[in-house]
């Protein structure tokens, strides 16, 4: 694996390229970037976008370790989440196979990650347009995998 901060530039890059029109024709502003590590000191890549007008914010955080990418929106002002996987397996999108950077084809992590990027903006621009713009919520099923 190449150095995370090496990796980190290249996916802010990205992450920027990739949303810079969907900022320009919304009111999300305020690109915050994180490189962190989780709980086994792991490290992971936190990029945060937010609509101060509606409380709406998207968070992607990228797992190098795991190859993962996490992806979700909160409605801050009524503390509601919105997985993004959990909404591509509610709508039957799973088949995409983008929940995972090794499913993705692709040259390199940085080539993945802008697939996944557009792919996140595209479903926000047409399915999620709404959530987005703050008009309505959806409320996701729990899967409870068999334990409910």
């Amino acid at each position: 694996m190449e150095d995370i901060s090496l990796l980190f530039e290249k996916l802010s890059v990205v992450f920027q390229n990739s949303f810079d029109a969907f900022i320009k024709n919304s009111d999300f502003s305020n690109i915050e970037k994180k490189e962190l590590t989780n709980e086994y000191n792991a490290p992971l890549i936190d990029f945060c976008l937010i609509n101060l007008k509606t409380g709406i914010q998207f968070e992607s955080q990228y797992r190098p370790v795991r190859d993962y990418i996490y992806f979700h929106i909160r409605d801050i002002k009524n503390n509601k989440n919105i997985s993004f996987d959990s909404y591509l397996k509610f709508k039957g999108y799973e088949k995409d196979n983008i929940l995972s950077l090794n499913r993705i084809e692709g040259k390199d992590i940085p080539d993945k990650f802008k697939t996944y990027c557009d792919y996140v903006v595209r479903i926000l621009d047409t399915d999620l347009k709404n959530v987005v713009k703050g008009k309505e919520w959806i409320d996701m099923p729990i899967d409870w995998m068999g334990y409910k």
